[in-house]
């Protein structure tokens, strides 16, 4: 129930300046958090588009089981922006 609240006030405070300073920032709940963010509200802004790019090959990403959660919600923001310039970062990513 705390996780939800907390998430709940996140969505409601959360600012384009707050989640592109979150991606570029160390904690790594933050940065997945703030992908999801973007793309969920479908925020067309060059500066974050830039940043989920980058976030496509972030080493850093990578939990114990193997999955890269930042890589995966900067790749679905990604597609729910449709901006042509993440096509080939994209097909690089998935290859």
């Amino acid at each position: 129930m705390g996780s939800r609240a907390c998430r709940g006030d996140m969505t409601e405070n959360l600012t384009l300046e707050t989640a592109i300073a979150h991606l570029r920032g160390p904690d790594r709940g933050l940065r997945v958090y703030a992908a999801w963010w973007l793309g969920r509200f479908r925020v067309h802004h060059p500066e974050a588009l830039a940043l989920l790019i980058d976030s496509l090959t972030d080493e850093g990403d990578r939990t114990a089981v193997g999955g890269y959660p930042l890589r995966r919600n900067a790749a679905r923001a990604l597609g729910k922006l449709g901006d042509r310039q993440a096509v080939a970062p994209l097909m690089e990513a998935l290859a």
